[in-house]
């Protein structure tokens, strides 16, 4: 008879670890990336296309080792100005939107694009994926709370200067469109 307490429990980190060394440590590394972005980021009222960047980047990367070839990427910049502010932690609830609704439901997976262009006096920001469209029944789930928290937050920062559109795509996924006022921040 012996006690069941004496066992070691294993976590799914341990297996990660055993299992693939390389694949845990590259997670670590985005994680510990994330981690110091976001940090970083909380602390100010602002952010940068380049801090940004950064954030979505780490976050990326982790989903990737999380869903390895379900889930292709891409972060364009254009030309935009690295010190082009923006409100920080605007983008990532978007890409986080495409990933649960749109990649994840899809047995496939797919691929999320981070597009940052200027149009005409404005920003815009623009995250597409190739997911299972608005139809899918994990939109409804999400209650659009993060929805609704980046209309409230562009509209109380810059009210009718700013918008907020999400759209189906006739090939398939869905495209949310952010435009903002462009403004670079002072050296």
């Amino acid at each position: 008879h012996r006690d069941l307490h004496s066992f070691p429990t294993r976590r799914s980190s341990d297996l990660l670890i055993e299992s693939d060394s390389a694949k845990a440590k590259l997670m670590l590394e985005k994680l510990t990336d994330l981690l110091r972005v976001t940090l970083k980021n909380s602390r100010t009222e602002q952010s940068t296309i380049a801090q940004e960047f950064d954030l979505l980047d780490a976050y990326l990367n982790i989903q990737k080792i999380r869903l390895d070839e379900r889930l292709t990427f891409s972060i364009e910049t254009n030309d935009i100005s690295d010190q082009q502010v923006i409100p920080p932690f605007l983008i990532q609830p978007l890409v986080e939107n495409a990933l649960t609704h749109g990649i994840e439901p899809k047995a496939a997976g797919g691929q999320v694009n981070i597009r940052i262009t200027q149009q005409a006096e404005q920003l815009k920001i623009e995250v597409s994926d190739n997911g299972t469209g608005l139809k899918t029944p994990s939109i409804a789930a999400g209650h659009g709370v993060g929805l609704s928290n980046i209309r409230q937050r562009i509209d109380t920062l810059y009210g009718d200067k700013a918008s907020l559109t999400i759209t189906e795509q006739a090939e398939g996924g869905v495209v949310s469109i952010i435009l903002l006022p462009m403004i670079v921040a002072a050296a």
